[in-house]
């Protein structure tokens, strides 16, 4: 079946960074957002999240896709680093380690995909 959810008019609880694995390495960030879909199966996801300025490292321990809707961030990994603004989309594979900066409070909506059940 075929959902819609208007990302204006969803909420943006608490989402504690601690639960997302990250170490907090600059200022503090605080998450925020929600699963919005999955499958089935709850190895596919997709919702919104969002955060404020701050510095964190993160390991990915899953395949993410996502396309920022507002903010500015810094993505510094061993291979450089990838500026982002709202209108970019960008792909974070699992086990990529990665420190965000982020410089203008984010809003994204993300999908990802876990070998596990989410």
């Amino acid at each position: 079946m075929t959902q819609k959810i208007a990302v204006s008019e969803t909420g943006y609880r608490d989402w504690p960074l601690a639960t997302l694995g990250v170490a907090v390495v600059q200022g503090d960030p605080k998450g925020s957002g929600q699963v919005t879909f999955q499958t089935g199966d709850k190895l596919v996801s997709g919702g919104i999240w969002g955060c404020s300025p701050g510095a964190f490292d993160i390991t990915f321990g899953w395949d993410e896709m996502a396309y920022l809707l507002e903010g500015e961030l810094i993505i510094q990994q061993k291979t450089g680093e990838i500026h982002l603004k709202s209108g970019d989309f960008f792909f974070s594979p699992k086990g990529t380690q990665s420190r965000w900066i982020i410089t203008k409070p984010v809003k994204k909506v993300f999908f990802l995909r876990t070998s596990e059940p989410l």
